[in-house]
């Protein structure tokens, strides 16, 4: 009996996260080119989220990201279209109101 290993190149994936103009909404879009939506795995725990996605080739994107407030995972939506993962997840509490830094 032969066990054949495919090796995978593992690359963390072009991403953006931010929040919405009221500071309650997490969202992050994730560029997933070759990948299919069955084989996305996103966990989320209430200040970070994981996510592993194989691709046609010899790819896997994965990564691992801190959110620095904590949201409510259960309410959390996603959505997969054109090669870009996009989910929106409430931040538990409301962010502190911005300031704005001076720079000299």
């Amino acid at each position: 009996m032969t066990t054949e290993t495919v090796l995978r190149n593992r690359i963390v994936p072009e991403h953006s996260t931010f929040t919405d103009e009221n500071h309650t909404v997490f969202t992050a879009e994730i560029f997933l080119e070759g990948v299919q939506k069955s084989d996305i795995s996103l966990r989320m725990r209430d200040e970070s989220f994981y996510l592993s996605a194989p691709s046609s080739d010899a790819t896997v994107y994965e990564m691992a990201h801190g959110i620095c407030h904590p949201v409510d995972p259960e309410k959390a939506r996603a959505t997969f279209s054109g090669g870009i993962l996009k989910f929106e997840v409430p931040f538990r509490e409301p962010l502190s109101p911005l300031v704005d830094i001076p720079i000299g």
